[in-house]
């Protein structure tokens, strides 16, 4: 599961630049991607420091917590 936590950045980034791709408005789409790539480093930063190296339920569920966190954005 950590081998997972530590791809997630590289899955992360090409996930959001795909999104952000589909919108019409090039700006509204650099705008986008901007803000969910920093909140994607910011939530990987997090867990980093605080959840590398736990159990693999706690990777799972931050895993989860960041899949609902885009769902929103």
């Amino acid at each position: 599961m950590a081998k997972l936590f530590l791809l997630s950045i590289i899955i992360g980034m090409i996930t959001l630049a795909v999104r952000a791709a589909r919108t019409a408005d090039a700006r509204a789409g650099l705008r986008k991607a901007l803000i969910q790539v920093a909140v994607l480093n910011a939530a990987y930063l997090f867990g980093l420091m605080f959840l590398y190296g736990r159990s693999g339920a706690i990777h799972a569920a931050y895993m989860a917590g960041i899949v609902l966190l885009f769902r929103f954005i």
